[in-house]
């Protein structure tokens, strides 16, 4: 082979290898970057929650504590230790079919709610009955063998429902009409008519509906 071949030949092999060496470690640096580097974090992605999904993770709301509002009295004008009578009333008050407001203000008419009140001709008790109308009661409207106790306020508060309601049917309903004849007596107003006095109490009586009605 001639000497200038040969140097040629030389050369372009000369050439291929540094190519080839060049290539190589361009490719090693490329690998040790990858490697050698952060891990890359991966992409956030976007997630669409549903109605219910987001409902659910969303935490409820606390409860707001509720006040539990106390019974309202049976009026502002009964003092607090005779307020236990109240349902006493009301009991005897819808056992005869009366409106318990009714009661209620003829209670406090007659006695101011005390259980213990007797008035100067003997009428005794919460709702002051008289010994005739305790015994009439007792044994003529309730049937019974024996006087209820007058003084116990649930006693005196069924003689006197029943006796109202006595009264109511004997005036065709007409309350203000029973409640005369409760204070004056039935057979006297049927007697002499009313007396100005039973017509005070009767009028008076249902002024006070509205006061009491607001506890019933």
């Amino acid at each position: 082979m001639p000497v200038r071949v040969l140097k040629a030949r030389r050369k372009f092999l000369a050439v291929l290898s540094l190519l080839a060496l060049q290539a190589g470690l361009a490719a090693g640096s490329i690998r040790a970057g990858a490697e050698s580097g952060s891990p890359s974090r991966p992409p956030l992605v976007a997630q669409t929650l549903s109605p219910a999904a987001v409902q659910a993770a969303t935490p409820a709301p606390a409860p707001v504590p509720q006040a539990s509002a106390p019974a309202p009295p049976a009026a502002p004008l009964v003092p607090a230790d005779r307020l236990y009578l109240q349902p006493i009333l009301e009991q005897a008050a819808h056992e005869y079919g009366l409106p318990s407001d009714v009661v209620l203000a003829q209670a406090w008419a007659e006695s101011s709610w005390r259980v213990d009140a007797v008035s100067r001709v003997g009428a005794t008790g919460i709702l002051q009955l008289m010994p005739a109308t305790v015994d009439f009661v007792s044994t003529r409207l309730l049937h019974l063998d024996h006087e209820l106790d007058v003084r116990d306020p649930a006693a005196n508060a069924r003689m006197s429902a029943r006796y109202m309601r006595h009264l109511l049917d004997r005036t065709d309903g007409d309350l203000r009409q029973a409640l005369i004849a409760y204070n004056q007596g039935l057979r006297a107003v049927r007697r002499d008519g009313p007396k100005p006095a039973a017509e005070s109490y009767a009028d008076h009586v249902l002024e006070l509906r509205s006061v009491f009605s607001a506890g019933v």
